[in-house]
């Protein structure tokens, strides 16, 4: 191929190019506003429906026998229900408008109710993870211990911990 050919090919290619982007839309140049009250809905959703895979993962991680299988239902369910209340909180907190970023304010006070729930929540299952705790062989507190240390713990009260393409299960910090 000549060189004449090569930058004629060029050219068109670079006017093509320019065409196509002179022919856009006039939504792709209209400012983009997230919708933070869509954003925080499925946030509060993601975090229930995470409780549940979670505490599916531990049961089959586990191999539970038939005498821990009714109290991990009993923890399993106080998890569940402490995660039914976040949620509602959660929800509670939406933010006043879709396409508004919270104030600083807003922030620290939906930051404070997060915490508070998730002390209510540390509070309300204790009980429950103890006596399925106590029914646990050395082995599985083992890997119980190594599944609540490495990255699993911070969502209610079992797993969670830091973001990381090495955790199991993770999806958005609190």
């Amino acid at each position: 191929m000549t060189k004449t050919k090569i930058a004629l090919f060029a050219a068109a290619s670079l006017l093509s190019a320019g065409l196509a982007t002179a022919q856009t839309d006039d939504s792709a140049h209209a400012p983009h506003h997230p919708d933070f009250a869509a954003i925080h809905k499925s946030m509060c959703e993601d975090h229930q429906a995470g409780a549940a895979a979670k505490l599916a993962y531990v049961e089959v991680k586990l191999n539970l026998t038939d005498a821990q299988k009714p109290l991990f239902a009993k923890w399993r369910q106080a998890v569940l229900d402490s995660a039914a209340k976040q949620k509602a909180s959660c929800l509670a907190e939406a933010p006043r408008s879709p396409d508004k970023h919270p104030t600083v304010l807003e922030h620290e006070a939906h930051e404070e109710a997060l915490l508070q729930a998730r002390l209510d929540m540390l509070k309300s299952t204790r009980p429950a993870l103890q006596a399925f705790y106590d029914s646990l062989t050395d082995a599985q507190k083992e890997s119980f211990n190594h599944l609540h240390h490495h990255g699993m713990h911070h969502h209610h009260g079992m797993m969670g911990g830091k973001d990381g393409a090495d955790q199991p299960f993770m999806h958005r910090p609190q």
